[in-house]
């Protein structure tokens, strides 16, 4: 059976990176929100579609460090797991 302080550990470890995640998302939504507002006040379509195109790009930055901190985190619990048994 794998430990819980392993994962709790694993995750503490990467909070800076899970910290990232959140500002990435953030950002993203903002600029998607942005490019509405911009959208609604008659903004030409170039414009509107480089600010989506930014929150698309922060969204995938965001999916990166997700696949990272899971993939973080299943090899440590490999780990913890095969030295347990």
């Amino acid at each position: 059976m794998c430990s819980l302080d392993a994962v709790l550990l694993q995750i503490e470890q990467s909070s800076g990176l899970a910290s990232a995640m959140l500002v990435l998302g953030s950002c993203a939504l903002a600029l998607e929100i942005f490019a509405d507002w911009m959208a609604r006040r008659g903004a030409g379509p170039t414009s509107v579609w480089m600010f989506r195109r930014a929150g698309q790009v922060l969204l995938a930055l965001d999916l990166c460090a997700m696949v990272i901190i899971a993939s973080a985190h299943t090899a440590h619990l490999v780990r913890s797991c095969w030295a347990m048994t």
